[in-house]
């Protein structure tokens, strides 16, 4: 399982029967200029907010990813 700002990430192997295309209500993750542009911030409190863990944030080779459920919680009030 790999880790990032201390937050376990094991993505849900698909089902038998099922197939990727049954995720179209999925929303796709946030790039980090894209998550900044939603909370209105810059990209510096982004990067930071992850290190905290206030945002739950994935690796895909060197780049990062912000889950839209984590910005959802965030913008609520909620935090990480």
């Amino acid at each position: 399982m790999e880790t990032v700002a201390g937050i376990g990430v094991k993505p849900r192997p698909v089902r038998s029967g099922e197939s990727i295309m049954d995720y179209k209500n999925i929303r796709p993750p946030f790039t980090i200029p894209e998550a900044a542009e939603v909370l209105h911030v810059t990209d510096h409190v982004i990067r930071q907010a992850i290190r905290r863990g206030e945002l739950e944030a994935f690796r895909i080779g060197r780049l990062l990813r912000i889950r839209p459920e984590s910005i959802d919680r965030l913008l609520q009030g909620g935090g990480a």
